[in-house]
């Protein structure tokens, strides 16, 4: 029979066969001083010796999909290609330590979409790429356990504690041979005992809670994260490899990009649209916002130049005053833009996980 020893100090992670009983006193006792808190509980399913195996390739993005409006930041992503890239590590002389890489910086910078720019655009090159929201403990386990699913390790049906899930996905992070199912693999014939993973940590702000979801050692995996703390990228806190702070977009690049949003091509945009860039500090989430803006109000660059110059007009335009970073929510988001019933809408959203809002709310909604 099947069966799992508890104590009633805490059950324990033990999977054993049921044995004859052994009569020998000393036996019986042997690690324990109280027999009393144990008993033997039937399992509700029986144990395999079989080893598991996973389903490859798995790409878990959800819920980002590649961004159209993504423009520039080819430095970085290149530096990300020769940090993070999969290489084939069995070769002599290749190194077996964990790749990782964070990306810090101000909010509304870019990091997350970097991230994702990057994760799309090595598809191929790893066998399997997770993106977990790694701003609290809870998300993290919940994105742990949806690893442990989508790889196969449990089901639905067979969910169990959330510690039993990161504890198979840092096992087979660490260790991915030990869960090979061979005929899964896309480059089989050339690389079977080597599957590669990308793990991103996304919004890892707050750095104290990631070691407990560090893999130990690989030789197969790359973490990258995106973090507002700049310790992010040394080694206070977790054993990171290196990392950068993310600058602002070049004048140029941030003038391209509105331009890019908003059809702009006229002879005159480009030196008012980098005008523009430039009062917001280069930061992609303020200069698409403001893109949206000046759809919503049907501005040319040059009326809204005009508005922005213009102290009263300005405060007027965004609601709020422009701080040097242009990160005030008014001049971001211009909730005045917004009507009575959209208001009413963000209001009950601020209730909700802000990185588990699905577009079906929103869409049932209306219906």
């Amino acid at each position: 029979m099947n069966c799992i020893l508890t104590s009633s100090l805490g059950a324990q992670d033990l999977s054993v066969e049921a044995q004859p009983l052994n009569t020998d006193t000393n036996f019986a006792t042997q690690g324990s001083s109280d027999l009393s808190t144990w008993e033997i509980l039937p399992l509700s399913r029986g144990v395999s010796s079989a080893t598991r195996t996973e389903n490859l390739p798995c790409h878990l993005l959800r819920p980002h999909l590649p961004n159209p409006e993504f423009y520039g930041r080819d430095g970085i992503l290149n530096l990300l290609r020769e940090t993070l890239g999969p290489s084939d590590r069995t070769q002599a002389g290749s190194s077996s330590e964990l790749k990782s890489f964070a990306l810090c910086g101000v909010g509304g910078i870019g990091k997350t979409q970097i991230a994702v720019a990057y994760a799309y655009s090595c598809l191929d090159g790893f066998d399997a790429i997770f993106l977990v929201h790694a701003s609290d403990s809870v998300k993290l386990a919940q994105g742990y356990t949806e690893i442990s699913m989508s790889l196969g390790f449990e089901s639905y049906d067979t969910l169990g504690d959330q510690l039993i899930s990161k504890d198979l996905v840092l096992g087979w992070m660490e260790d991915p041979q030990r869960f090979l199912r061979p005929s899964t693999l896309p480059h089989a014939q050339q690389d079977q005992q080597n599957p590669k993973w990308l793990l991103i940590l996304d919004n890892a702000d707050d750095l104290s809670i990631l070691n407990d979801y560090w893999p130990i050692a690989s030789k197969n995996g790359s973490i990258l994260i995106t973090s507002r703390d700049p310790l992010a990228k040394t080694r206070s806190y977790i054993p990171i490899g290196d990392g950068v702070d993310l600058e602002p977009l070049a004048v140029g690049d941030a003038g391209v990009l509105l331009r890019q949003l908003k059809g702009f091509n006229e002879p005159g945009d480009m030196n008012l649209s980098e005008i523009i860039a430039s009062r917001l500090s280069g930061l992609p989430l303020a200069i698409t916002q403001i893109a949206r803006t000046i759809t919503r109000r049907r501005y040319s660059l040059v009326e809204l130049l005009e508005l922005h110059e213009d102290q009263s007009l300005r405060r007027d335009l965004f609601r709020g005053e422009q701080d040097k970073n242009a990160q005030n929510l008014f001049t971001v988001w211009a909730f005045q833009d917004l009507s009575e019933h959209s208001l009413y809408l963000i209001n009950l959203i601020s209730f909700m996980d802000p990185d588990r809002i699905t577009e079906s709310v929103f869409l049932n909604g209306i219906k």
